[in-house]
């Protein structure tokens, strides 16, 4: 599996040592950083997990889901979600939530 990185944060990294270096090593540094540039960013898009969403609530071991706008909503099997499980329906819990 791919793992994606911020690129930011590591440019920042990649920065502060340059700070530190002197002479070559610290060329080094902003050749890296100049190569960062050019990767391409990843298309990823961050999900809601079912154990973060504000329509899930804890069932057994599982969670059931109580969005009325999701395809599967007519069919109670079809609800019940494992923590890691997403959708595109998902939305975060606000600190207020009462799930």
């Amino acid at each position: 599996m791919a793992e994606y990185i911020e690129r930011d944060k590591f440019r920042n990294i990649l920065e502060a040592k340059a700070e530190m270096a002197l002479g070559t090593p610290e060329q080094v540094f902003y050749n890296t950083i100049a190569m960062l540039d050019l990767i391409p960013a990843a298309d990823v898009v961050e999900v809601v997990r079912c154990k973060d969403c504000r329509y899930s609530k804890p069932y057994l071991h599982y969670f059931y889901c109580e969005n009325s706008n999701a395809p599967w909503a007519e069919n109670t099997m079809a609800n019940i979600m494992d923590a890691n499980d997403f959708c595109s329906y998902g939305e975060r819990k606000c600190d207020n939530d009462q799930h």
